[in-house]
């Protein structure tokens, strides 16, 4: 059997529908049209650049933070949002501010307010908020009205 050699105008395929080859080992690939991917995709490397106006994912939750299905131990996680000329922006689950949601500017993140926990308010205005007087306790400072 001779060399395969390819095409300059891309007549020739390399196997069919159904003659396939088992396994292809190259050294690097470039693919100058679609590429559509019938089994799982596995990519193995430090860093992964995907280079797209628009991506979608059919999964409503993703998972971050993991590796091969379990959770990496004592890792913030979150979402990083790069800004042309300004500070970036984030969104991140802090693990070792006590397990929170911050957001903010990227290192000036700060923790979002959340139902259930304990929190203290600095500097916000609360615009007709409803108080039950009964579970008040600490000290009002200023002149508050009830």
């Amino acid at each position: 059997m001779s060399a395969l050699k390819p095409d300059e105008d891309s007549t020739h395929s390399l196997g069919t529908t159904t003659l396939r080859w088992k396994e292809l080992w190259v050294d690097a690939v470039t693919v100058t049209d679609n590429v559509v991917i019938a089994g799982d995709l596995t990519v193995n490397g430090s860093t992964t650049q995907v280079n797209t106006a628009q991506i979608q994912i059919k999964d409503p939750i993703m998972q971050l933070n993991y590796e091969d299905d379990t959770a990496l131990a004592g890792a913030n996680s979150g979402i990083h949002v790069g800004r042309n000329g300004v500070t970036d922006a984030s969104l991140i689950f802090d693990e070792t501010s006590g397990d929170v949601w911050k957001a903010g500017l990227a290192g000036s993140e700060v923790e979002l307010l959340t139902l259930s926990a304990t929190q203290t308010l600095t500097n916000k205005t609360l615009t007709s908020p409803t108080i039950n007087a009964a579970a008040l306790s600490g000290t009002l400072s200023g002149a508050p009205t009830f």
